[in-house]
């Protein structure tokens, strides 16, 4: 129990199989046990986060960079607690300290773009993404914060091709043909569209943002039962669908 490399491979071990709740005391002893590790509480962090206790969190990383000022894990990690919280102006500097540490980050180009995308900037948020989908190809949530980027920019082949990787890498998320669908839309391509939402929506039938844009689709072609139907669906579904 005194052996601090123990007691840390163990809370890596619960928090790799998502088991933060009891990874969180096992950090806590190892931390006591070895407290100049900054990649304990970096990891302490990164658990509290994953329990909703962010609050918690932002001190654990910053414990983590006092340990060891040249740690981009931790620049990341605070740079995204930073974001949300609403401190952007943070939230950018964090990222680009940890960019200028680690140009090869992944992590840290997706935390910029986020940063970016918040501030209202979807170009400068776009290329941030594109560089984290090169360096982490398979990487699901930089490809569907491009999608979320592009269509800010309305850059429907662009977004269309994004969608088709997606699909490619990820055959079983209902994002990749949802993805589509917007994209379809966008190119007036409406039949598609609905062929894509509807593939959407059979991979998770809770999908209401899916039916919202098979009645945008079939508005856009003039049936207006039809788009009336898919709306009551959505709203169905997904009763915070304000738009629906």
């Amino acid at each position: 129990p005194q052996d601090g490399s123990l007691q840390v491979a163990l809370a890596l071990a619960l928090q790799a199989e998502g088991r933060h709740a009891e990874a969180e005391p096992v950090f806590r002893a190892a931390l006591a046990l070895r407290p100049a590790d900054a990649t304990i509480p970096l990891n302490l962090g990164v658990t509290l986060r994953a329990l909703g206790r962010t609050a918690e969190a932002g001190p654990c990383f910053r414990r983590a960079l006092d340990l060891r000022p040249d740690y981009p894990e931790a620049l990341i990690n605070l740079g995204a607690v930073a974001l949300e919280a609403g401190s952007f102006v943070e939230s950018e500097t964090m990222q680009r300290r940890a960019l200028a540490l680690r140009p090869d980050s992944a992590e840290a180009h997706l935390g910029l773009g986020n940063v970016l995308m918040a501030r209202g900037q979807p170009a400068q948020a776009a290329a941030s993404y594109r560089t984290a989908i090169r360096l982490a190809p398979a990487r699901l949530d930089a490809r569907s914060n491009l999608h979320a980027a592009l269509a800010k920019l309305k850059a429907w082949p662009e977004m269309l091709a994004n969608a088709e990787a997606i699909r490619a890498a990820h055959p079983a998320s209902a994002f990749g043909p949802f993805a589509a669908g917007d994209a379809l839309l966008g190119l007036a391509r409406f039949d598609d569209a609905i062929a894509a939402y509807r593939a959407a929506i059979a991979l998770d039938p809770q999908q209401h943002t899916a039916w919202e844009g098979i009645g945008n689709a079939h508005r856009s072609l003039n049936r207006i039962d039809a788009a009336i139907a898919a709306y009551r669906q959505a709203v169905l579904t997904g009763p915070e669908n304000h738009s629906a």
